[in-house]
């Protein structure tokens, strides 16, 4: 391995721990990811996940309070539309569609209207695992069953919702968690059987 590849690999790694780190709420974090990504793409450009990545945190940045609301909303489609080059580049990579998928979800539908997108992402992914081509966790597979009820109920969907619902409850080994989370959401559980 050359050194610029291990220099820039070194800071991918740190890009996405600042990445994740903005997922959950920390603004400057965000702010350093996006900086170090757009050093690890001069470095690797050719890499969609660096790519993903970058676009996911293009979005992040969209969500600053101090920004005027047109210039959150130009970050958010840019990241966005980032995204939807890399998928279609890279189709099959778990990783990119995991990162649209959630940067889809979690973006106001009512603007973006991208909620159909993360359905679709989800499914994909939640079609590999059932076929055994993924490498996704089953700890990832029960939140993409909880995140695409939520996803259906966004969009209207409730008897899909429902339904992928009750097929997370039957099929994890985490179902009081779940129910407790769902109960959160004001899903009614006798509802849903």
């Amino acid at each position: 391995m050359s050194n610029n590849q291990k220099s820039w690999q070194e800071l991918f790694k740190r890009a996405i721990k600042l990445h994740d780190q903005g997922i959950e709420g920390n603004d400057q974090a965000v702010k350093k990811a996006h900086q170090l990504l757009k050093e690890v793409r001069a470095l690797a450009p050719e890499n969609n996940l660096i790519e993903a990545y970058y676009g996911s945190t293009v979005a992040l940045l969209g969500r600053d309070e101090n920004l005027d609301p047109i210039e959150r909303i130009e970050y958010a489609e840019e990241g966005l539309s980032l995204l939807d080059q890399v998928v279609d580049k890279s189709p099959n990579d778990e990783d990119i569609r995991t990162l649209r998928g959630y940067v889809c979800l979690k973006i106001p539908d009512d603007i973006f209207g991208r909620t159909e997108t993360a359905v679709k992402d989800f499914n994909y992914l939640i079609n590999a695992y059932e076929s055994n081509k993924t490498s996704i966790t089953k700890k990832l597979y029960d939140k993409l069953l909880f995140d695409l009820g939520n996803a259906y109920q966004t969009m209207g969907k409730t008897k899909k919702a429902n339904k992928t619902w009750v097929k997370l409850l039957n099929t994890t080994s985490e179902k009081k968690r779940y129910e407790k989370l769902l109960e959160q959401e004001g899903v009614q559980l006798d509802e849903l059987k």
